[in-house]
């Protein structure tokens, strides 16, 4: 008999029908969340925007959010010491919602000197809060979500807080616009209260979900720091994390600046984005249905070499946009959809069919999350860089005005190739 036990679920089918409504549930009201408080969207580069920020700002800010997933090395001293890791999840989530809120607080009790500096505080307290609870989030939902459904929960998770971002994304735009600029800061407090309420529902609604028990054996040891190092012993472990890592870079290198550019350089309305949005989560849906059923059918990493190349070229295409003439913007965000979907719902029956079973699981998924996320850090840091050197390069292109964030787009795709390769 061997010397360890393995950690099963033990969930019966009714609590597992439980566990999943309710994380299906959470899923959809921090989608409203994300609208109105996450890092990127409009909503928050508007607000950022408003304080006095420009783009490289915005992309070192999400470059040093990346760089909070260090939190996550904390997970294996955590996880042998937190007996009700559910309540833990609960609590620190919360943290996180109400940190994430607090700006709403600048604009009334911050000198203007100070406002850039106190939503970084605020925003990465909140984000070192979500981090540490991530892999215990992640290793819920992997021991509660049976192994033959997880493309499939994956998809209709993702579609319930899809519609739930596209309806609240779309309602924010058009509560924005009603404020004239000189008062904007009104309609951003508004929408981070809101949010801010959203989110905190989303910890409460996972009170419903049974947390599976895990047996241990008694002779096991509470894991250290360099046992973060031992999941990449593993070749597939690892090709897989440096395959996710890469993708990551590549996206962040321009990631925050899609916003910057529609606001900034384009001149769109707020209910223009959130109708543009709409149709990049309309065709996401789509998307998840479909790619689900191939990935639970035929696995991951088909679909995956099937959609990467042509998700690799669409930067290009929000490139040759311009103010009054943006046709592009919409196309390339119907594309994302449909490309993005199936690239999104590929990664985690990817990553889970890779997990050990028992504790090993959160230190897997936390070095999976550190990993990834260190090199997605460098991505924006890189991004951040290239916009501020070179803010006064101006040129034409086809008769298309470009410049420097154009050029980062162009340089996001032909990272985005690198990553192939694995």
């Amino acid at each position: 008999m061997s010397s360890t036990t393995e950690n099963k679920p033990s969930l019966s089918r009714g609590q597992v029908h439980r566990a999943l409504n309710s994380f299906v549930a959470a899923s959809g009201l921090w989608g409203a969340w994300g609208q109105a408080c996450g890092l990127g969207t409009a909503a928050f580069t508007g607000f950022a925007l408003h304080l006095g920020a420009d783009d490289s700002f915005i992309a070192l800010f999400i470059s040093a959010a990346y760089f909070l997933a260090l939190t996550q090395l904390l997970a294996p001293l955590l996880s042998a010491r937190i007996r009700d890791k559910k309540r833990f999840v609960i609590g620190a989530g919360c943290v996180e919602i109400i940190f994430r809120g607090l700006p709403l607080t600048i604009p009334f009790l911050v000198p203007e000197q100070y406002r850039l500096i106190s939503l970084v505080a605020m925003v990465c307290l909140s984000l070192f809060s979500g981090y540490s609870i991530s892999p215990f989030y992640s290793t819920w939902i992997a021991n509660a979500v049976p192994e033959n459904t997880r493309a499939r929960f994956a998809s209709r998770q993702t579609i319930v807080s899809t519609i739930v971002a596209m309806v609240a994304g779309f309602a924010i735009g058009q509560f924005l616009d009603l404020f004239p600029q000189d008062s904007k800061e009104e309609g951003f407090v508004w929408v981070f209260a809101v949010g801010s309420f959203f989110g905190l529902l989303g910890y409460i609604n996972l009170f419903r979900a049974p947390f599976p028990k895990q047996e241990t054996s008694a002779d096991s040891q509470a894991p250290g720091l360099r046992d973060l190092l031992q999941p990449l012993h593993d070749p597939h472990f690892r090709r897989a994390a440096l395959f996710y890592g890469c993708w990551t870079f590549s996206l962040g290198l321009a990631g925050p600046l899609y916003s910057v550019f529609m606001l900034d350089r384009l001149s769109i309305s707020y209910t223009e984005i959130s109708i543009f949005n709409a149709l990049f989560m309309l065709t996401s849906i789509a998307g998840y249905r479909i790619w689900a059923g191939l990935i639970d059918r035929f696995g991951s990493k088909p679909v995956l070499q099937i959609l990467m190349v042509p998700a690799s070229f669409l930067p290009f295409v929000w490139a040759f946009n311009e103010p009054e003439s943006y046709y592009l913007v919409p196309v390339a965000l119907v594309l994302s959809g449909i490309l993005f979907s199936g690239i999104g719902v590929s990664i985690n029956p990817l990553l889970f069919a890779l997990l050990p079973t028992g504790e090993k699981r959160t230190i897997y998924l936390a070095t999976w999350s550190v990993s990834v996320n260190l090199m997605g850090a460098l991505g924006p840091l890189l991004g951040s860089i290239l916009v501020f050197q070179l803010q006064d390069l101006r040129f034409s292109l086809l008769g298309i005005p470009m410049g420097n964030l154009q050029v980062v787009f162009a340089l996001s795709a032909l990272t985005r190739l690198v990553p192939c390769l694995f």
